[in-house]
């Protein structure tokens, strides 16, 4: 009776079993990325990291029986071990088909390698079944096994057994030559680095196991019993596992973009569409007024004129969306109520259609501090897909009212007193799948769609400092609920006591660097009664308002452009004038919606805002509000 120390077992066991935990992650994690990417590498991947499971597992299993003195469980489990060795025969080939860049000859190569390595090791696995001896023998060679607990169980290796060992030693150094002369070709050490030092791993670890076999002794560590194969095996593929886990990602982030640019096409192509319709609007209504007006007929050249000043207002609503979701957006707020927005929007948006709008607000309906453009665009875009979600009919649900949350709401984690716009359809509802994607750019389910509706209304009332939730279920509509916060103050509109309109005339200053923009912002101030001088930058600015100081006659406003291409904007210009003239009235105007100073402009030293492209009205608006503010002053 031979006599063991089973303690000399306990730490190979220990490190197969680390191996086997390393071996069935890497599995997981290359199985996962096969399901989302179904690419023949990653599937390769995966019949490779199960094999190594395969072995490691059964080496595990075959050093325990040798601790609970079980042959015939260790002798199972070694031709299961010695037949997942067999397999990479076809694995290998199979795996650098895909992971090689290589060219038509080497795809064949690997390809008829491929089918080989499968025939030869489904004839090995038909012959370990019906021959055993053959391949590995399920009767106990105790000349040879049994001197230690970590050969216990293992069957005598047969004549295919040693076959598939010099097939195995070949296929891998094939792999290690077939690497090393791609990477000095191709210079791309990205991604198979990995994969040819984990090779060279369990390369060393496969001719110490077969020097072992052969002469009983180890080449590397010491000659306790321990499968370095199985540990070179296992940083062969989580090595590789690292090696096509960054190609994977490399790949994926390369299509994002390529989805991101087509999308940018349909965008530049939608927004040049719409473009062009407004523009064919605008230059045919003025073509037919100017002839109009050379032929006398005065009402009917007013009524082109107003159709073209339509068609460039809804241009400059399209670029403020685009701003809106490119950059953010700054809102310019003023505080009002969302009653009439949000009927006048929707009314509007749905005319025409075979969709009804129903309405339902709070009698005491609390304020907001909003940009009136860009929530209107919000109740636009949640209108419209729900327009288009019910192409055969249906009914909006639009309803506001005031709520305080006294405890975070669960989704967005917010608390506090808003004002809740809730907007609901009875379309067909957004599927499960995808309805947490719905505000991610780009993303649509209509062929026609550009995916930024949504995108932009998110971004509009995070800037607002609000939030929005969406419930919807197949079948059953979709509905959508906007947190806007609710303020104390009392809109503009519902003042007593203002002061009545300035009388609009003086000097004023304007700069701007564009002629046109100076051309026509010059008229219509003319046209309102003032005298207009004109600058093309900050530092011409600031020189013609210190003369016009000095000799006693200063400006009673002036309107600076924020950005001034190669020169001095207006907000390095407000405060020099500020140096010059603390009581200074000034005007900021820009076509960048995006900046902070439209929103907090007078944090900056401004009185007024005016963002182009502007109406005659809009501008005569913001002086008049500047007049008004100054005679209050005066009356004080």
């Amino acid at each position: 009776m031979i006599t063991f120390d089973k303690s000399l077992i306990l730490y190979p066991l220990i490190v197969q079993c680390f191996c086997i935990g390393f071996l069935t992650i890497g599995t997981i994690i290359v199985s996962y990325t096969f399901l989302k990417s179904r690419e023949r590498l990653h599937l390769a991947s995966v019949f490779i990291c199960l094999l190594a499971l395969i072995f490691v597992l059964s080496e595990a299993i075959i050093l325990y029986s040798g601790w609970i003195e079980d042959a015939r469980l260790g002798m199972r489990f070694h031709r299961l071990e010695q037949l997942s060795l067999v397999w990479y025969a076809f694995a290998i080939p199979f795996f650098m088909i895909y992971m090689l860049d290589n060219n038509r000859s080497q795809v064949r190569t690997n390809a008829v390698l491929t089918g080989l390595g499968l025939i030869f090791s489904l004839v090995v696995t038909i012959t370990a079944f019906t021959d055993p001896d053959f391949f590995v023998s399920q009767t106990l060679h105790r000349a040879t096994w049994l001197t230690h607990h970590g050969h216990y169980g293992r069957g005598e290796m047969g004549p295919l057994s040693f076959i598939k060992d010099y097939i195995l030693m070949a296929m891998m150094l094939y792999l290690i030559v077939s690497f090393s002369i791609y990477l000095s070709l191709h210079r791309d050490l990205t991604y198979l680095v990995y994969v040819l030092g984990g090779s060279m791993l369990c390369l060393v670890g496969a001719i110490d196991d077969l020097y072992y076999i052969y002469y009983r002794t180890h080449i590397i560590l010491s000659d306790m019993f321990f499968s370095r194969f199985s540990l070179g095996l296992t940083l062969f593929v989580m090595f590789s596992i690292i090696g096509f886990m960054r190609k994977y990602m490399d790949q994926t982030r390369a299509l994002e973009k390529v989805a991101q640019i087509q999308s940018l096409g349909i965008l530049a192509g939608g927004i040049a569409h719409d473009f062009n319709n407004l523009l064919t609007a605008v230059i045919g209504n003025l073509s037919l007024a100017r002839l109009k007006s050379e032929e006398g007929d005065v009402k009917q050249t007013g009524l082109l004129i107003q159709e073209a000043e339509g068609a460039s207002l809804r241009a400059r609503d399209l670029t403020r969306q685009l701003l809106a979701f490119s950059k953010g957006g700054s809102p310019l707020k003023e505080v009002t109520s969302i009653r009439d927005i949000v009927r006048d929007t929707a009314l509007f948006v749905a005319s025409g259609s075979g969709v009804s709008c129903d309405f339902s607000f709070s009698e005491n309906l609390m304020n907001v501090s909003i940009d009136i453009n860009q929530i209107s665009q919000v109740v636009q875009n949640m209108v419209l897909n729900a327009i288009q979600a019910m192409p055969k009919g249906g009914r909006i649900s639009l309803s506001a009212e005031n709520i305080n949350l006294f405890t975070r709401d669960p989704k967005s984690g917010r608390r506090g007193k808003f004002v809740k716009l809730s907007i609901r359809d009875t379309g067909p509802g957004i599927p499960k799948k995808i309805i947490h994607r719905i505000f991610d750019p780009y993303f649509t389910t209509r062929e026609s769609g550009s995916g930024l509706g949504l995108t932009v209304s998110h971004s509009i009332i995070q800037n607002h400092g609000g939030f929005i939730n969406v419930s919807s279920r197949e079948g059953s509509g979709t509905l959508f609920e906007i947190f806007l916060p609710a303020t104390g103050d009392t809109a503009a509109g519902e003042t007593s006591g203002a002061a009545p309109p300035a009388d609009l005339s003086g000097s004023l200053l304007v700069m701007d660097d564009d002629a046109s923009v100076l051309s026509v912002a010059t008229k219509m101030l003319e046209h309102m009664g003032f005298t207009v001088t004109q600058a093309l930058n900050g530092q011409q600015a600031v020189e013609l308002y210190t003369n016009a100081l000095g000799v006693g006659r200063p400006y009673d406003c002036v309107i600076l452009d924020l950005t001034i291409k190669g020169g001095t904007g207006g907000r390095e210009t407000i405060t020099a004038l500020k140096a010059v003239n603390p009581d200074i009235k000034a005007i900021v105007s820009s076509g960048y919606s995006n900046d902070p100073v439209l929103s907090n402009y007078r944090e900056y030293g401004f009185a007024g805002v005016i963002v182009k492209p502007y109406r005659f009205d809009e501008l005569r608006k913001v002086l008049s509000s500047i007049m008004v503010q100054s005679l209050r002053r005066g009356t004080q």
